[in-house]
């Protein structure tokens, strides 16, 4: 497989080289057709179950799933790889962690903060509607670090990004920090 006339290895390889150092057990990367989700299941080329969507992630199996379609998109690529191994760092992450960023969260809430930063963050924040669903306000926590981190480790590759300029230097300290406390590499 080629991205942007490059192998897949030495373009992931680009893509990865901002990142703090990862470390974990290796993570399997599955490419599949014509992706769709529901009920938490994902299915390839059955277009009438579920909504499209452009990736999963499957932590217990450690495998990522992407669209087919994603390496002929640009860069629209580079910010959903990175989205995807970032729910795996979500989850090692640590409550003391989780804890803070769904601090800042909270903070733009109050603050008066709309849109988001990436897709997936935008429609999860949308389904909040004012009321914290103790699911719904985890979702969007957890989908929101996932685009943050994906923006602010390869800014070039993300897309529109609708989150006010103040909001983003906010989440931006947030990661330099985050990365700066990290002890041995980011766990996956």
């Amino acid at each position: 497989m080629r991205v942007g006339g490059r192998p897949f290895e030495r373009w992931a390889a680009s893509v990865l080289a901002d990142l703090p150092p990862l470390v974990g057990a290796p993570l399997h990367l599955d490419i599949q057709p014509g992706l769709t989700s529901s009920g938490g299941r994902l299915f390839s080329n059955q277009p009438h179950r579920g909504r499209a969507v452009y990736a999963a992630s499957f932590i217990r199996k450690r495998e990522i799933v992407l669209e087919e379609e994603l390496p002929t998109e640009g860069g629209l690529l580079p910010a959903i790889l990175l989205h995807e191994l970032f729910h795996f760092a979500w989850v090692r992450a640590g409550n003391e962690v989780r804890r803070n960023y769904e601090a800042l969260l909270r903070e733009e809430l109050t603050g008066g903060a709309r849109a988001e930063i990436g897709e997936s963050s935008e429609v999860s924040k949308g389904r909040l509607h004012g009321q914290e669903n103790p699911s719904n306000w985890k979702h969007y926590v957890c989908e929101s670090f996932c685009d943050t981190a994906a923006w602010h480790f390869s800014p070039k590759s993300s897309g529109p990004i609708r989150l006010a300029a103040r909001w983003r230097r906010k989440r931006a300290a947030w990661f330099r920090e985050w990365a700066a406390r990290i002890d041995g590499g980011v766990r996956l």
